[in-house]
């Protein structure tokens, strides 16, 4: 029995150990030692681990060091490679394109059916876009888009040339056209 409450006591009192000496650590400002793991569990702190033992990180316990000074500005990025993109609020709510890029016009002939007129040299029939629902200014949860390529034919709703985007919201599954769904239109 005793043994038994002997070996209890000392993992309790080598835990505490420990962890006193982690908030020793994080409280310290770091002089280069490392903590070190036997494959038994003992930890040691010492300038670098020996062969056969594994360095602990304290925070991949969740401790963190003080914030340290702001770096210096990086280089700007690379170009984009979309050809074309556009943000459409909903024709229900402050209809019109945002933060656009190689459109230059938007309609709605019908409900759930926005026309988005391309730049020069970029063609519906011949250049693809994804399309998908910009959430935070539609109206509702179960939304949908997409990209009907026959839109802009002849007897569709758009203009030749036009990329024919329809919106829908999903009542119990079904789709239904609705002019509450603003989307991002992408042109890679």
């Amino acid at each position: 029995m005793a043994s038994k409450l002997s070996k209890r006591w000392r993992g309790v009192a080598r835990t505490g150990i420990l962890a006193v000496v982690g908030l020793a650590l994080v409280a310290q400002p770091a002089f280069g030692e490392v903590i070190c793991k036997k494959r038994r569990g003992a930890m040691f702190i010492r300038a670098a681990c020996r062969r056969k033992e594994l360095q602990i990180r304290l925070a991949d316990f969740g401790a963190l060091g003080p914030v340290g000074d702001p770096g210096a500005a990086g280089a700007a990025g690379a170009p984009g490679t979309a050809r074309a993109y556009a943000q459409v609020n909903s024709y229900k709510f402050s209809f019109g394109m945002v933060l656009a890029k190689s459109f230059t016009a938007v309609s709605h002939p019908e409900t759930g059916v926005y026309c988005l007129t391309p730049a020069a040299g970029i063609d519906p029939t011949l250049m693809p876009c994804v399309v998908s629902p910009e959430w935070a200014d539609s109206h509702g949860y179960d939304l949908l888009t997409q990209w009907d390529s026959t839109g802009s034919s002849s007897g569709g709703p758009c203009n030749t040339g036009d990329f024919a985007i329809r919106t829908y919201q999903l009542p119990g599954g079904t789709p239904t056209p609705s002019d509450e769904v603003a989307f991002v239109v992408i042109v890679p």
